[in-house]
C-alpha cells in the first residue's frame, strides 16, 4: 500500500500565517491538524483516557515570549490554556488551547473520570477529526509596540496516554514516590516566522 500510504506522522499540525503583522496590532493566525493515516478518528478510544493538543508558542526575535497555549503545567502536570490557567474542557475553536478529546457521562450527565465505562450514557466535549480530514483553531496575539521580529511560531501535536485527572485518581503518589510521571509525546511539529513593522514616524 505504500502507493497511496503517505510519508510521515499519523497527524500532522500545520502553521498558517500572515508574513508581516504590525507592532501594536495583532497576529491573528490558524493552527490545522490533519488525521493523515488512521482509519478512524484521532483521537481514538478509549476517548476518557487519551489526549491530543496542539503547544503553540509565539515568540519576538529575542526568544521573550509573546503568548503560549497547551504548555504542561509544571506541578500539576495538566495541559494549561495558558501558562498557569487549566485547559477548560470543551473549549470554542478560536478560545485556549486546541486539545482532541471527548468524556463520557452517565444517565446524569455526570463526567465517568474512573474509566467506569459500563455507565456511559453519553458524552460531552468531543473533539475528533475523521480519516483524511483537518480541524484548526484560530489565536489572535498582542504585539506589543517595539516588538523585535521576526516572531518566532512553533507549534506541536502532542500526545499522552492518559488523562491526567486519572491518574491523580489512581495511582495519586506516582510521582512522589518513584520520581515519574506521565511522558508527552510529540507527533508532529511546524515552525513559522513572521515579520514585524513598526509603525512610521511622522
Amino acid at each position: 500500500i505504500a502507493d497511496v500510504w503517505p510519508e510521515g506522522p499519523v497527524a500532522s499540525v500545520e502553521i498558517l500565517s500572515p508574513p508581516t503583522v504590525a507592532a501594536g496590532g495583532e497576529l491573528s493566525l490558524r493552527v490545522a491538524a490533519t488525521n493523515r493515516k488512521a482509519g478512524h478518528t484521532f483521537i481514538t478510544g478509549p476517548l476518557d483516557f487519551i489526549r491530543s493538543w496542539i503547544h503553540l508558542t509565539v515568540a519576538d526575535a529575542d526568544g521573550h515570549l509573546l503568548a503560549e497555549y497547551g504548555s504542561i503545567n509544571p506541578k500539576s502536570r495538566d495541559i494549561d490554556d495558558a501558562p498557569g490557567q487549566p485547559h477548560v474542557e470543551g473549549n470554542k475553536s478560536d478560545k485556549g488551547t486546541m486539545v482532541l478529546e471527548s468524556l463520557p457521562v452517565n444517565e446524569d450527565g455526570e463526567v465517568l473520570r474512573r474509566h467506569e465505562l459500563w455507565l456511559m450514557a453519553g458524552g460531552t466535549g468531543k473533539r475528533l477529526i475523521f480519516p483524511h480530514y483537518s480541524d484548526a483553531q484560530r489565536f489572535q496575539i498582542k504585539v506589543p509596540v517595539g516588538t523585535k521580529g521576526p516572531l518566532q511560531v512553533r507549534a506541536e501535536l502532542n500526545y499522552r496516554r492518559y488523562r491526567q485527572e486519572f491518574l491523580n485518581l489512581v495511582v495519586p503518589e506516582m510521582e512522589a514516590e518513584r520520581g515519574v510521571y506521565q511522558p508527552t509525546i510529540t507527533q508532529s511539529t511546524d515552525e513559522a516566522s513572521v515579520q514585524v513593522t513598526q509603525a512610521q514616524a511622522p
